[in-house]
């Protein structure tokens, strides 16, 4: 309800205000940068392109013919329904195929006479459907993958070295994109989604969400114990990355000094497990409050991915998962299910 948003935004966002003040507290005592190797000026392409250009000139996916989509459908209704039953949607898809089957494909075929966006028959459609979904995105949505399992994780402080590691790698890989640098894979396929892959947001709005993106990010979010902490990776000019030591060592902090939240805690990453139209309202709500809540959803939304550090090991295969797609009742809130996100 209202007075729950306004306490969540009083009590919660203003906290992540200061986890930022904090965190920057600590970069000026711990910084120490590298240089990034430099890797000439060949570029493979250009990265303001790369969603909107077909640079390798990969041909687009081709429509199959009206009579195998006709085909396929029926076959796909086949273990669904009864005998009597399928014979008469049998008839339907018949009369739609001799009637308005053939414009429609007609329609469809004329779509695709055009450069750029949607590159294939299916990707409007596609995108309309996972941007216009009203349901909560947890599970429903979002996929969740494990990293391969470290010999080093059960040794201390291993958390912090490992997501160290895995942060400045991910900045210097997204350097190498959009340098131009990465090259295409073995076989030419479509790259268009690495300009999106990292530093992109999905906002909620009422009817439809959008997504935006901030390949240039110079920052992660970490969250703890339902704070929020933004560590700057990258100088201001982009030529310099924060070290593995440096960054461990900021990481390792947080995770000595926050405790991690406990169960009947509500953080704001809550708001992110709900109803779309209602997380909506919701940030509307907490943005109206205040200057700084704005801010802070802003660093959020444009951190090159969020860091969600939760308390202990992890038990088996199942509670790995379990966390990875929803959380666990410690660390459901300890969540911000609308990024990029890398859990422990």
């Amino acid at each position: 309800n209202n007075d729950f948003v306004r306490r969540a935004a009083a009590g919660i966002m203003l906290r992540i205000k200061e986890a930022q003040r904090f965190a920057i507290q600590v970069s000026k005592r711990l910084a120490r940068s590298r240089c990034f190797s430099s890797t000439g000026d060949s570029k493979l392409y250009d990265f303001s392109h790369l969603y909107s250009h077909n640079h390798l000139q990969l041909p687009k996916l081709p429509v199959p013919d009206l009579k195998s989509t006709v085909q396929r459908y029926l076959q796909s209704l086949i273990p669904l329904m009864e005998p009597s039953e399928f014979q008469k949607y049998s008839e339907i898809v018949r009369k739609f195929e001799e009637e308005e089957g053939s414009t429609l494909q007609s329609l469809l075929l004329q779509s695709l006479e055009h450069e750029g966006y949607p590159y294939s028959y299916v990707e409007r459609y596609w995108d309309d459907m996972y941007l216009n979904l009203r349901c909560p995105i947890p599970v429903h949505v979002n996929p969740a993958y494990n990293l391969k399992h470290d010999e080093d994780c059960g040794k201390p402080k291993s958390q912090a070295s490992r997501l160290s590691k895995f942060i400045s790698l991910s900045f210097r890989w997204q350097e190498k994109v959009l340098r131009g640098h990465l090259e295409p894979e073995k076989s030419p396929s479509c790259m268009s989604f690495f300009s999106r892959l990292l530093g992109t947001a999905r906002i909620p709005h009422i009817g439809r969400d959008i997504l935006k993106t901030n390949a240039h990010s110079r920052h992660v979010v970490l969250i703890r114990g339902n704070k929020f902490f933004q560590v700057q990776v990258l100088s201001a000019d982009r030529s310099e990355i924060l070290s593995c030591e440096a960054l461990e060592q900021q990481i390792q902090h947080v995770l000595d000094t926050v405790p991690p939240a406990k169960g009947n805690e509500v953080g704001v990453g809550i708001f992110t497990w709900e109803d779309r139209d209602a997380w909506a309202n919701t940030r509307k709500q907490l943005e109206t409050c205040s200057a700084i809540n704005q801010e802070s959803l802003r660093t959020i939304d444009s951190a090159l991915f969020v860091v969600c550090l939760d308390h202990g090991p992890h038990q088996g295969y199942t509670e790995r998962a379990q966390d990875i797609l929803h959380g666990q009742m410690n660390s459901i809130s300890n969540r911000w299910f609308d990024k990029l996100q890398v859990c422990r």
